[in-house]
């Protein structure tokens, strides 16, 4: 039940109003995917909080990071960005410097995440690696892989796709 138009005078700043707004609204199937304007609501998404699409990604990628390095992999550098791309995680692994883009979705029913790393994201990808090679002078092999993971309330599934595709001649 939403207060009076006389309560919402007593409010003295924002943070107060805020702080109601967001006991009056949270629900656990609802949350707002985007409060960036003063707390309004611009969307709405039937999942938990803990799975918006930022949150996710990023949990994703602190995933897949403690994977490899429990299987030996040494990181090099995390979201390396060159003129507005970006390489997750960039790791080494034998002397193999390994460039590797994570996905991760709630859920693989629209296809697994993997495959959202279509032939402009392997572009995008190369291009950025190609100026880190040449900036660090990396002598040895280079190597793309992408980790694919599911993740959701009943499960996690990650699959780590080696040499997942590799620059065209």
């Amino acid at each position: 039940m939403l207060p009076s138009d006389h309560s919402w005078k007593i409010f003295t700043n924002l943070n107060q109003a805020f702080d109601v707004f967001d006991k009056l609204f949270t629900h656990k199937y609802f949350h707002c995917k985007d409060t960036s304007n003063f707390g309004l609501i611009s969307g709405m998404s039937n999942t938990y909080p803990w799975l918006k699409h930022d949150i996710l990604g990023k949990w994703g990628e602190d995933f897949a990071l403690q994977y490899l390095l429990n299987i030996g992999y040494i990181l090099k550098c995390r979201n390396f960005r060159f003129n507005r791309m970006e390489i997750d995680l960039i790791m080494i692994n034998n002397k193999t410097l390994v460039m590797i883009e994570v996905k991760t979705r709630q859920s693989a029913l629209l296809g697994e995440p993997w495959k959202a790393v279509n032939i402009t994201k392997q572009r995008q990808i190369i291009r950025v690696a190609n100026y880190y090679t040449k900036v660090l002078q990396w002598p040895h092999e280079v190597r793309f892989d992408i980790i694919s993971i599911v993740h959701n309330q009943e499960k996690t599934d990650l699959q780590h796709i080696q040499n997942a595709f590799s620059p065209l001649p």
